[in-house]
């Protein structure tokens, strides 16, 4: 909830972008775009999902902002002259809601362990289970996927 006040503090005044009738998701969008261009990253946005009743905005504020805090977090370890790319694709695929985000990252360096770090993981797989799905990720030649799927039609546990 402190998330979103900040976020709604700091929207003010600025024009929010609509990539989908979600306005909570819009707000996300629009402070990370402009995150990845103050970094040189280049951000691609792909949104088509529409408001569910089952989801609280909340959860959905947390699976967007988690998803690509970590992956602006990676992209901004790779040096300036290296590829710094997040895809980010939001859909309805039968009763699901699944958000992929794909990044660059820098193989060089090691996910070491910081104390205070993980959380966001396990805010994502509680979010799921919430809704009868799923998180995963997965790190392929340079490229991390993470992807997570929110039933839309069962009640929230």
């Amino acid at each position: 909830r402190d998330y979103l006040s900040r976020l709604t503090g700091k929207m003010k005044g600025i024009n929010t972008v609509e990539y989908c009738p979600i306005s909570v998701v819009n707000a996300i969008l629009t402070e990370k775009a402009k995150v990845c261009k103050e970094r040189d990253i280049d951000f691609h946005i792909d949104v088509q999902i529409q408001e569910e009743r089952n989801i609280k905005s909340l959860h959905l504020c947390s699976v967007f902002a988690n998803l690509l805090d970590n992956a602006i977090e990676a992209c901004s370890l790779i040096q300036e002259n290296e590829k710094r790319v997040i895809q980010l694709h939001a859909a309805h695929k039968a009763d699901y809601i699944c958000v992929k985000v794909e990044n660059t990252y820098n193989v060089k360096i090691k996910n070491e362990k910081k104390p205070g770090r993980g959380y966001g993981s396990l805010i994502l797989k509680e979010i799921a289970g919430c809704y009868n799905g799923d998180y995963q990720v997965k790190e392929d030649s340079g490229i991390y996927k993470a992807f997570i799927s929110l039933q839309i039609q069962n009640e929230i546990k």
